[in-house]
């Protein structure tokens, strides 16, 4: 879909304050860019949004390429510019702010002029891997990732205020991890799938998860997946309970991170269904109530899975 500059029309007030908003803001608009990436696609779009920011940039990348970093530096010169990257990070960029945390700073979100959120699995730099990335039009959304960001960049965390916003008749949650208590909430969404379940994720750990897929799938309920990370994984405990899930063979690193509920749902962002994504490391998921959406996502996950037998 053609990516369009929206006119927001707020019509319920939105304050992130930390507290649980009441009604559900709306805007008129539900307008996105959706990229697979696999080469440089993904780095190259990141660098013209970068370029092309006309009052504001703020970003949280975990391990981010020099040159993305050196872009946002040399924008601080006529904007307002800056990033947040882990603690560990060995960067020496003026504009870049270490944030300490008990796990790693995992987010990988950038906000353009105040009403253009770029996310997904992608690490800002360049590489081969397998990943998504999807941009959205919406001074709401941009609101709730604008307060995490300066939340991140002090060190602090709270509750998002505006978990859930209407753009035009598309439903998006945003939830930042760990206030927002992440596995709970995915799992209470793959709780509630009717039909099948979809997923491809970079590393599976977490029993709570692995056990509501396979109540799903007891509940007959299609459930099929791949996971690139094997090592300490919930793969085997899958297969072992008839899920279809499989360890990717893919060539490239499969470092995405989404779900996809009942073909209209889809959950995506840098979480990755483990422990220390859900109490540990600061992680951003969206969940996008949206057939189109979730078309090019199931798109994609049989592009995956073509080559073996899921």
């Amino acid at each position: 879909m053609k990516l369009l500059i929206i006119t927001a029309i707020l019509l319920t007030a939105c304050t992130i304050t930390g507290k649980t908003t009441l009604e559900t803001p709306h805007e008129a608009h539900f307008n996105y860019t959706l990229t697979f990436c696999g080469n440089e696609k993904c780095v190259n779009d990141l660098k013209q949004q970068i370029s092309g920011a006309h009052t504001e940039i703020k970003c949280a990348l975990y391990n981010p390429d020099e040159e993305i970093l050196a872009l946002i530096e040399e924008k601080s010169k006529s904007i307002t510019a800056e990033a947040v990257v882990d603690d560990n990070s060995k960067t020496n960029s003026l504009t870049a702010n270490k944030r300490k945390t008990s796990g790693i700073m995992h987010n990988k979100f950038c906000v353009f002029d105040s009403r253009t959120i770029w996310s997904g699995s992608f690490n800002a730099r360049k590489s081969k891997s397998l990943d998504n990335v999807i941009t959205i039009n919406s001074t709401t959304l941009a609101a709730n990732y604008l307060s995490e960001f300066e939340e991140l960049k002090g060190n602090k965390s709270l509750k998002t205020a505006a978990t859930k916003i209407m753009l035009n008749t598309t439903l998006v949650e945003n939830y930042f991890c760990p206030e927002d208590n992440c596995i709970e909430m995915l799992r209470k969404k793959l709780s509630e799938a009717n039909s099948s379940i979809l997923f491809a994720t970079y590393s599976f750990t977490h029993q709570a998860i692995a056990n509501e897929l396979i109540i799903k799938k007891s509940e007959g309920v299609t459930v099929e997946g791949v996971i690139e990370m094997t090592g300490n994984s919930q793969l085997t405990t899958l297969q072992d309970n008839g899920i279809n899930a499989v360890k990717d063979e893919n060539k490239e690193t499969m470092h995405n991170k989404f779900f996809i509920i009942d073909e209209k749902i889809v959950i995506t962002g840098s979480f990755n269904p483990t422990r220390n994504a859900d109490k540990r490391n600061d992680e951003n998921i969206l969940v996008i109530h949206n057939e189109e959406v979730a078309e090019r996502y199931i798109k994609e996950f049989n592009r995956l899975t073509e080559t073996f037998s899921v």
